[in-house]
């Protein structure tokens, strides 16, 4: 194999192993409201956790208002903003969007 052709497969390996790598982490802090019982916090975190690439990393439940913010990160790449204020309403839940920023 020639030099130029070392070079040029090394490239191609790099962007392959690289692609993962480059996907976008966005984040989103998100209202949760409807939350009626000290459960509930805990069925919308698992209906949450259950969207592909999805983490929490934060939150505050407010039991008076029956309200719950959640901090989330997630892939761009496998997921939507939409999937993610979907997943909390398939359980009767009403979500939105309080903040969407990117990391």
């Amino acid at each position: 194999m020639t030099k130029p052709a070392r070079a040029l497969l090394a490239a191609l390996l790099f962007l392959l192993t690289s692609l993962p790598a480059l996907a976008e982490i966005r984040q989103l802090r998100i209202e949760v409201s409807g939350l009626y019982c000290s459960s509930c916090p805990f069925t919308v975190a698992q209906s949450l956790k259950a969207v592909p690439s999805v983490k929490i990393v934060g939150g505050r439940y407010d039991a008076d208002k029956q309200i719950a913010v959640y901090e989330l990160e997630f892939d761009d790449d496998r997921t939507t903003v939409s999937d993610i204020l979907a997943a909390p309403e398939d359980y009767g839940y009403q979500s939105r969007l309080l903040e969407d920023g990117r990391s």
